[in-house]
């Protein structure tokens, strides 16, 4: 379902929110959400505005706030489910954090970090609202999941270090261990640490709204017992601030970005194009998790359009990004159902935030600040480096511990891009292992789609090692060309004439692939081996540049085996097999005067000996000419060729036994002659000769167990079996 801010759902849901006694839990989920939301929204943006930057951090604060409390009501308002809490994100604002703190020594490097994060907002809004009105929501999941963990886990560490910053002040931590640091980076640890045993022990909704409200408590109560003012304790870098009197609602801060140094801005596009790429990845992956752990179901593709029109107004107002949050979503679903209401709720408290000034901000102490921010490196970093290891083998763990310890060396941006491209060779190294080949059979086990004679089939048993059928299957790229290579080299034995390859379960290949072929075929055509290929594109340059060294090539490998066989049995080809042949082969005891008893018919092409559909007619013996058992008429339109009749074979006896109709035409593919024994001709036979009508019966039972055990034959071929069963 898709909504907008003029639906009627919606606003009733509103409603029924404080209807029937429900209005206490839709406060409480409500409240919950607000405390956290702009806790968080408070942290990153001091994440932000750090260091040579915290003169933007009031302003910055409050832009936070307002743009958070805008797309926390959009999305409560306009989600396709109920109870969606948004706000501003840290995985995002952790990325625009690495960015701005690369333009710490621009020129005007605050107006320059404004500009950073209102192109990241407005990028990340205009991101998600082309992904949901070109519903992109699938195409864009597909992210390797190690590059992802390790993207989790490099972020988890550069916001830790942002944590440690806020914490020990301009100081660094050369001066961490004297003086008035101690007070702040101990409890703010400590802080971090309780909030992230509370939230991976107890799990209570609670846990983190109450910590974090008790710390801030505790704080004041030990700057009361101090003795020192707010001031002084701002000062002294206890508590945020001191702000700017005019600070917070000076929205018009995000105007200094026209001064910004766009040469500054520039160098720092690649990061920025990651914040915006994560944003809109954080959004699709915070979806399904929701739905799963809410059992609820929502339109990705609707949700994103509405949040991303938000992120473009907040944008222009200098605000980070935001959208849905996983965790508080699910917490306050808990507490108080699945509501809109209390993300409507979370809004207004950020607004209330940013009404009640620097005063309000300014008692927000400094290490519950740093040790929420410190919380939320932690739990990512446990996410990539902890939860998730059974899932991973060694390879793809060595790849995130990677990622995530390229951080500090190569940078934020370059961890990523390492990621990637350890991925691709990862991918790379793992596949080329998969066997390619699904099939290596010599072709006289191989399920051929051509019935032959008896004969015949004798004649290619004895040609046994004389061609060989391989079947390749998936995606073929340099690192699987090798074994293509190779399995070739290893089939093409002095004894085999033909090497038969099928390309038709070939999604996809390089041209390395074209490589090989090429030069097998030239080598096999040295040696005096022809190299049939099948199932590629006939008129690509492979095909032609295949046919220059003298290989063949056919639309499938059915085909190719066909044209194979008959090669090997061209001394035999176009031969006539006489009924009288036939019978005596087969019943030379009884079978005088049996003959008389057929009917002999001569085709032309495109004549049907059996319609589809249509009762049984009698057993036929193919005497001479070819015929299609087929769906449909080939002569037509969508004619679907199964099977191939020379010569010395028989068709219909099926239907005339089970007295069923016929399931697929048998149309003359050339000019020809039948015989037919009809059910009337056969009961004749029956009543002047019961020994020859009976040995008829074994002939055709013979006829029939011959078809079965070719057809174990070549399935236990194909499945790598030793032996074939006996039908006696």
């Amino acid at each position: 379902m898709k909504l907008t801010v003029l639906d009627s759902k919606p606003l009733a849901d509103l409603t029924e929110d404080f209807r029937n006694g429900a209005w206490s839990q839709t406060l409480l989920g409500g409240l919950v959400a607000g405390v956290v939301a702009t806790s968080l929204a408070v942290s990153l943006a001091g994440l932000v505005f750090s260091g040579p930057l915290a003169t933007g951090f009031g302003a910055g604060v409050a832009a936070s706030l307002l743009g958070g409390g805008v797309i926390a009501i959009a999305s409560a308002v306009t989600s396709s489910a109920r109870g969606m809490v948004a706000g501003i994100q840290d995985a995002s604002v952790a990325i625009v954090a690495v960015a701005t703190a690369g333009v710490a020594a621009a020129r005007q490097p605050v107006a320059t970090a404004v500009a950073i994060v209102a192109i990241a907002t407005v990028g990340t809004g205009l991101g998600l609202w082309l992904a949901g009105r070109y519903r992109l929501g699938r195409i864009l999941r597909y992210v390797p999941y190690p590059v992802l963990l390790g993207f989790v886990g490099a972020t988890g560490l550069v916001v830790l270090f942002g944590a440690g910053h806020i914490l020990v002040g301009d100081s660094g931590w050369s001066g961490a261990l004297g003086g008035s640091s101690l007070l702040v980076w101990v409890p703010g640890v400590l802080l971090a640490f309780v909030l992230l045993i509370g939230s991976r022990g107890s799990g209570h909704p609670l846990a983190l709204p109450v910590a974090i409200v008790l710390a801030s408590g505790l704080t004041h109560v030990s700057r009361v017992l101090s003795g020192a003012s707010v001031e002084s304790a701002q000062i002294a870098g206890h508590l945020l601030g001191p702000f700017p009197a005019s600070g917070l609602l000076n929205l018009g801060i995000v105007r200094t970005a026209l001064d910004a140094d766009w040469s500054a801005v520039a160098g720092q596009s690649a990061v920025l194009l990651t914040a915006i790429l994560v944003g809109i990845l954080s959004f699709l992956l915070n979806a399904p998790a929701i739905e799963e752990l809410t059992d609820t179901e929502i339109d990705v593709d609707a949700d994103m359009r509405p949040v991303g029109v938000a992120n473009v107004l907040v944008g222009l107002i200098g605000s980070l990004p935001g959208y849905v949050y996983l965790s508080d979503t699910v917490a306050t679903g808990r507490i108080a159902g699945l509501r809109r209401s209390t993300g409507v709720i979370a809004g207004l408290i950020s607004f209330g935030a940013v009404a009640a000034g620097p005063r309000f901000l300014g008692l927000i102490p400094t290490l519950v600040v740093g040790g929420v921010l410190a919380f939320i490196g932690l739990t990512f970093l446990f996410e990539a480096l902890v939860d998730n290891r059974a899932a991973l083998n060694r390879y793809e763990y060595a790849l995130i511990v990677s990622m995530v310890l390229a951080v500090p060396i190569v940078g934020f941006g370059m961890s990523i891009a390492l990621g990637l491209l350890g991925a691709v060779a990862l991918f790379a190294f793992r596949y080329a292992s998969i066997d390619v080949i699904r099939v290596q059979v010599d072709l006289a086990d191989y399920p051929s789609d051509v019935e032959r004679s008896s004969e015949d089939k004798a004649a290619l048993h004895d040609k046994r090692g004389a061609a060989t059928v391989i079947d390749v299957h998936g995606f073929l790229f340099f690192g699987t060309a090798a074994q293509v290579g190779d399995r070739l080299l290893q089939a093409a034995t002095d004894q085999v004439e033909y090497l038969v390859v099928g390309f038709g379960g070939v999604n996809g290949m390089d041209g390395s692939v074209g490589k090989v072929l090429i030069k097998a075929a030239r080598d096999l055509a040295t040696s005096g081996q022809t190299l049939v290929v099948t199932g590629l594109d006939s008129h690509s340059s492979l095909t032609a540049g295949l046919a220059e060294t003298g290989a063949r090539h056919f639309a499938s490998l059915a085909e190719g085996a066909h044209w194979v066989e008959d090669q090997l049995l061209s001394p035999n080809a176009d031969r006539v097999v006489p009924l009288a042949d036939f019978l005596h082969a087969n019943l030379a005891a009884v079978e005088t005067g049996l003959g008389s008893y057929f009917e002999r018919v001569e085709v032309q092409t495109g004549d049907l000996l059996i319609r589809e559909g249509s009762p049984p007619t009698g057993v036929i013996y193919l005497e001479q000419g070819d015929f299609a058992v087929a769906i449909g008429r080939l002569s037509g339109e969508g004619g679907h060729r199964i099977r191939i009749l020379e010569p010395g074979t028989v068709v219909g006896e099926i239907g005339w036994y089970d007295r069923s109709p016929a399931t697929a035409n048998v149309e003359a593919i050339s000019s020809g002659v039948v015989w037919r024994l009809s059910a009337d001709a056969f009961e004749r036979l029956e009543a002047d000769d019961p020994l020859v009508a009976a040995a008829f019966h074994k002939m055709i039972a013979r006829v029939l167990a011959g078809r079965v055990r070719d057809a174990d034959r070549s399935i236990r071929a194909l499945l790598g079996g030793g032996h074939t069963t006996t039908v006696d």
